[in-house]
């Protein structure tokens, strides 16, 4: 079986707890303990698609001890590489209101990824990439060089492997004018990414879609509750999510992105059926608080 390989520049120590929402200035304690995971979308990513049964490994930046809790953590749950960081990885504090269940998230400062340690990771992923494997660019890179999509790209070029991308900003920008196989982006980062080109949004996601220029091969845009829009070349059509009682939509764009990968590329189903199971899974998801590719 082939293998996915995530790439997460930007690696999280979260802990989740449940508080009392304070006012300013008090001092409150977690209600029960608090829960500690690794995040960072490619982490994400390949934790979702492990559970659908692909090979997958992840491409991760740790920095300092907090770096090397973020290794322990994953040892057992999934395969990685690394190239360490000075500094320390970023921590975030995900609080849930009591009361209501809605979550605050507070997220430290980023480590940016020098550029030896960019292309350290670029050779052993060079070195690892097969052809028939899949490659995924997923989340924020702090310290991006426009360089970096056309290094990444002609790796996967040269191993004959797919690229999957799920950024934004920059990278996206970036990723867009190379030949991706997959471009998996929200609405919000659909518009950005129209507003760089400078495309005027007429107010129909499936329309802008289909005008979108881009040498990506597969166009996947998400829209939250709303109908998600994908196009195959020619082929454009709408999947509307299922209606649930939202948990947590945090993940859930990761989730669609490794089932999207799994059901289309590696177990070989049609694009329709692919979209529409990623997006009944990520729905399910989104009634939780896990990442979890449980299925509606």
């Amino acid at each position: 079986m082939p293998t996915l390989y995530t790439f997460t520049a930007n690696l999280l120590a979260e802990t989740t707890a449940v508080f009392t929402m304070p006012k300013t200035g008090q001092t409150v304690r977690a209600i029960g303990g608090t829960k500690f995971k690794v995040g960072g979308k490619g982490v994400n990513v390949s934790v979702a698609a492990k559970e659908l049964g692909a090979n997958t490994v992840a491409a991760i930046f740790p920095a300092g001890e907090i770096g090397a809790r973020c290794k322990k953590y994953l040892d057992g749950k999934v395969e990685y590489i690394s190239v360490e960081l000075p500094g320390q990885t970023r921590e975030g504090l995900v609080c849930i209101d009591e009361k209501t269940g809605k979550e605050t998230t507070f997220l430290g400062a980023d480590i940016p990824v020098g550029e030896d340690a960019f292309e350290k990771m670029a050779q052993l992923l060079e070195d690892k990439i097969r052809p028939g494997d899949i490659f995924a660019f997923c989340g924020s890179f702090p310290g991006w060089k426009s360089r970096y999509a056309d290094r990444l790209s002609g790796i996967c070029k040269s191993k004959n492997a797919r690229i999957c991308v799920d950024t934004y900003g920059a990278p996206l920008e970036d990723f867009a004018k190379t030949n991706a196989d997959l471009l998996k982006i929200n609405r919000a980062e659909f518009l950005a990414l129209l507003k760089s080109a400078a495309i005027p949004f007429g107010g129909d996601l499936e329309d802008s879609v289909r005008k979108f220029h881009t040498l990506a091969r597969i166009l996947a845009v998400t829209d939250g509750p709303n109908p998600a829009v994908f196009r195959d070349g020619d082929d454009i059509f709408k999947v509307s999510p299922p209606e649930i009682k939202e948990v947590s939509a945090t993940g859930c764009g990761d989730i669609t992105l490794a089932t999207l990968i799994v059901e289309m590329f590696l177990k070989g189903k049609s694009a329709r059926e692919s979209f529409s199971t990623a997006v009944r899974t990520a729905s399910a998801a989104a009634a939780t608080r896990e990442i979890t590719t449980t299925m509606c």
